[in-house]
């Protein structure tokens, strides 16, 4: 999904197979290098940057263009920037921001003392009204406030490989959501609500159960409500 807006269409083609192709150019001119393949499909999973060309030409290029800002404890937020990514201690940072107006914001890492998580998260439904892509992957984040509901911009939505089990009643109200990540995350049951959602295209969510006695793994899916092929 390009929630983004960076693709641009082209004739016969979709939005995705334009992406498929723009990332075969740049692995076949070693820009970007394939780090995982799914030993099944032969897919590609993950892909990575080498280090020179992630500190020599992304991040510099994109501060340049005031594209995407990097948020430390130490760092000072840039209002100018419209892509943000907080590694560690996000409570510190937010607490100077009155309005922002970023499109994205990503965590990794955590997001700082789980004490901290519910100021932090009603915080960022506050002050960052006009996202379209929150991504809490990867975080120690266990609670969704209903205030996510009022992002009422946001196209993508990840609480994946996290502690949330419960999703908000307010996300109904998420007109412009398309694609919600619940992989691995402990979400168990969808809300009825999400059936309000008319432009959702992607929803993503399984886990694995380990049985501790038997020593394998297995898929574990999620419990959906009637009127979701809506």
């Amino acid at each position: 999904m390009d929630v983004e807006g960076f693709i641009k269409e082209q004739r016969g083609k979709t939005l995705e197979d334009v992406v498929e192709e723009y990332l075969t150019e740049f692995i076949q001119r070693s820009l970007v290098q394939v780090s995982l393949v799914d030993d099944f499909s032969g897919k590609l999973r993950e892909c990575q940057v080498h280090d020179v060309i992630r500190e020599a030409m992304i991040l510099l290029r994109a501060e340049d263009m005031n594209f995407s800002q990097c948020l430390e404890e130490d760092s000072r937020f840039n209002e100018n920037f419209r892509h943000l990514f907080v590694y560690t201690n996000a409570y510190n940072i937010f607490g100077s921001i009155e309005n922002s107006r970023a499109y994205s914001l990503c965590f990794f890492n955590g997001i700082g003392d789980p004490q901290n998580h519910l100021t932090t998260c009603s915080n960022l439904y506050k002050k960052f009204k006009l996202l379209r892509v929150l991504d809490f992957g990867d975080s120690l984040l266990d609670n969704l406030l209903e205030e996510v509901g009022y992002m009422h911009h946001l196209k993508y939505l990840s609480v994946r490989n996290t502690r949330v089990k419960i999703l908000p009643k307010s996300m109904g109200k998420l007109v412009n959501l398309e694609t919600l990540d619940l992989k691995h995350s402990l979400v168990h049951y969808i809300p009825i609500e999400i059936n309000k959602l008319p432009k959702l295209e992607s929803l993503l969510g399984y886990n694995w159960d380990l049985n501790k006695e038997c020593s394998f793994t297995r898929r574990r899916g999620m419990v959906i409500q009637d009127g979701i092929d809506r």
